[in-house]
């Protein structure tokens, strides 16, 4: 999570004058990176929900061959929500 990067980080890339760390949504993106993102949007799914939300990130992301957007990942939470 991003609440402790030091879990994961040797140091805070602030330090080093670089730009912090962000949550991104590609065909690599687990159960744990949509969570995340879903939290962020005050969102509280299912396990069952958030795996399938994930297989659906994954599935476009490699499509497209590219990072998924804030709006290509809304258009994912309202096809799920349907």
């Amino acid at each position: 999570k991003l609440e402790t990067p030091l879990e994961y980080l040797p140091f805070l890339p602030e330090l080093a004058g670089r730009p912090g760390v962000d949550v991104v949504l590609g065909k690599g993106s687990g159960k744990a990176n949509v969570a995340e993102q879903l939290e962020r949007r005050g969102l509280n799914w299912t396990d069952a929900d958030v795996d399938r939300l994930a297989t659906r990130v994954r599935e476009v992301a490699t499509r497209e061959r590219r990072l998924l957007t804030a709006s290509d990942f809304d258009v994912l939470i309202d096809e799920i929500q349907t």
